[in-house]
């Protein structure tokens, strides 16, 4: 699993960057998180395999971008990727998916995340996805707590909203 500082370590020592110089600082990327707001930690896990991961861990840099306390954790079998989010403690997951989607294997980590972790928030990440969320949501079986996301955008703008209703089930 990398953590907010190897992740934030990595894309400083990046001189290939492909950021503009005036897009250097982390408060003129995103400033979503407000400052006053709890800490809540937040675990991007892959859906099945190693493109889930990659943008899950660009999730996951966006998030500490924006202030938050991300972690990506490392693709492995679902216990292990739930037991990661145990030890870091994390109050929102995400599960990232590219397409194609494996509907059966998300639905199959999203139940047992949401077993495992009732006070969770849970955004299912499907990038790129152009369909009807709502059919998509009942496919996957979803509570209405939890909502799918098909852009990091998406994501960005919803972490606000899961951080203070994690912040308020605490």
């Amino acid at each position: 699993m990398l953590s907010s500082e190897q992740i934030e370590a990595r894309s400083k020592d990046d001189p290939h960057s492909d950021a503009p110089p005036e897009m250097a600082s982390s408060e003129q990327i995103l400033s979503v998180r407000a400052p006053n707001a709890t800490v809540v930690g937040v675990c991007c896990l892959a859906a099945r395999d190693e493109g889930d991961e990659v943008a899950g861990m660009m999730l996951s840099h966006l998030f500490i971008r924006a202030g938050y306390d991300a972690h990506a954790i490392v693709l492995g079998s679902h216990r292990d990727m739930l037991d990661e989010v145990e030890e870091q403690s994390c109050g929102i997951l995400y599960i990232s998916a590219l397409p194609p989607f494996g509907i059966s294997t998300i639905r199959r980590l999203y139940k047992r995340a949401r077993i495992r972790f009732p006070k969770c928030r849970i955004g299912i990440g499907l990038w790129a996805y152009d369909g009807d969320a709502e059919a998509m949501r009942t496919l996957l079986r979803m509570e209405d707590a939890d909502l799918i996301v098909t852009t990091m955008a998406d994501a960005i703008v919803q972490i606000q909203q899961f951080t203070e209703v994690a912040t308020r089930a605490r």
